[in-house]
C-alpha cells in the first residue's frame, strides 16, 4: 500500500520483499552501509573488485574516514545483493540502498552535503541516515521530504519503526521521490544542511528516548538484540505507550511500567485524561494491579 505524504511528491511504500520496492525500471543503485570491524573484509569476499569510496572523504568527518560508513555500487542478482536482500549477513545487512539516474559523483557528493542537519532552531549534528533504524524514522514522519532526497529518486531500508514492527513485523520499505524528469534545478543545487520538519523533530526525539529503553532492557534482562522474540514483545509495548501519546518527558517511564506490566484492562480509560496526568494514573493503577496479584498469590 502506498502512503502519499502531504505536502509532498514522495511516497512510503511498504512490501514483503525488496523486488516489491523497486521502480518498473532498473535505476542504478549503491548500497551505503555502516561500518563494521568485519564489513569491508565481507564485501571483497562478496564483490572481489567492488567500486566503493568512502561517506565521509572530503567531508567535516574526514579525520575520522577509518569509520566512515561505505558507499557500495551494487548490482542486481550479485551476492552482495543477494547478502544485503537476505538481512541474514550482519556485515553488510546494516546499511540502505540507494537509487538515481544520476552519475556517482552526483549521488556521492549528495549524499555527504546530507551528512549533517539541524533540529532545534542551528542545532547541529551527523545525521546517520544510512542505519535502517534511523532511516526508518526519518522517512516514515508525516513531512515534506524530497528537498532532503535530491537527486536521489527511491532509499530502501528493511525493518521499520518499533511502531510499524509491532503492527506489521519487519519488512521492507521504500521513500519514493520525483522521477528523475520531474526534478527541478534548485533541487539539484540545494546545498544547504538539511533542517528537520516539526514532525521529525518529534519522531527523532520518541526514537532516542524509547532506543534507551531498549539498550537498558536488553541488558537488565540479558536479552539478545538480534531476537525476533525479544524485538516483538519490546514493539509491542512501544506501540501501547505511544498509542497513550505521553509527553516526552514521561515516555520512557510509561515504557518501562509496560514492560514489566502488560497493558490491558486495567488502562481504561487513561487515555481521556490530560496527556501531562496519564502517566501518575498510569503508575497509581500500575500498583494496585500488582499489589493485587501478590495478594492472589499469598492467599
Amino acid at each position: 500500500m502506498r502512503r502519499r505524504r502531504k505536502g509532498s511528491m514522495s511516497e512510503l511504500l511498504p512490501a514483503s520483499r525488496t523486488e516489491d520496492v523497486e521502480p518498473n525500471h532498473a535505476l542504478p543503485c549503491w548500497l551505503v552501509v555502516d561500518r563494521y570491524p568485519e564489513t569491508l573484509e565481507r564485501i571483497y569476499q562478496l564483490e572481489p573488485s567492488p567500486q566503493l569510496a568512502y561517506l565521509f572523504h572530503e567531508t567535516k568527518y574526514a579525520s575520522l574516514e577509518e569509520y566512515s560508513p561505505l558507499v557500495v555500487r551494487i548490482e542486481r542478482g550479485s551476492a552482495l545483493w543477494h547478502a544485503y536482500s537476505q538481512q541474514q549477513d550482519t556485515a553488510v545487512s546494516q546499511g540502505v540502498l540507494i537509487m538515481s539516474e544520476e552519475t556517482e559523483q552526483a549521488v556521492l557528493k549528495h549524499l555527504r552535503q546530507r551528512l549533517e542537519l539541524h533540529f532545534y532552531g542551528y542545532r547541529k549534528a551527523l545525521f546517520r541516515f544510512y542505519d535502517p533504524c534511523i532511516a526508518g524514522v526519518f522517512f516514515s514522519a508525516d513531512s515534506t521530504i524530497d528537498r532532503w532526497l535530491g537527486p536521489l529518486e527511491r532509499v530502501v531500508w528493511f525493518g521499520g519503526t518499533w511502531v510499524q514492527i509491532a503492527e506489521h513485523g519487519k519488512r521492507w520499505y521504500s521513500c519514493v521521490g520525483q522521477p528523475h524528469q520531474q526534478r527541478t534545478e534548485e533541487q539539484y543545487k540545494d546545498e544547504e544542511p538539511y533542517k528537520l520538519s516539526p514532525s521529525q523533530e518529534k519522531a527523532m526525539e520518541n526514537f532516542v528516548l524509547v532506543q534507551a529503553v531498549w539498550r537498558k532492557w536488553t541488558k537488565q534482562n540479558r536479552a539478545r538484540e538480534s531476537s525476533e522474540e525479544n524485538i516483538t514483545y519490546f514493539a509491542q509495548r512501544v506501540l501501547a505507550a505511544m498509542r497513550l501519546e505521553p509527553p516526552p518527558e514521561h515516555l520512557q517511564k510509561v515504557l518501562e511500567i509496560f514492560l514489566t506490566l502488560t497493558p490491558g484492562k486495567w488502562l481504561a480509560g487513561v487515555s481521556e485524561l490530560p496527556a501531562v496526568n496519564r502517566l501518575q494514573e498510569i503508575e497509581r493503577r500500575a500498583e494496585n494491579t500488582s499489589q493485587s496479584k501478590t495478594r492472589s498469590f499469598t492467599v
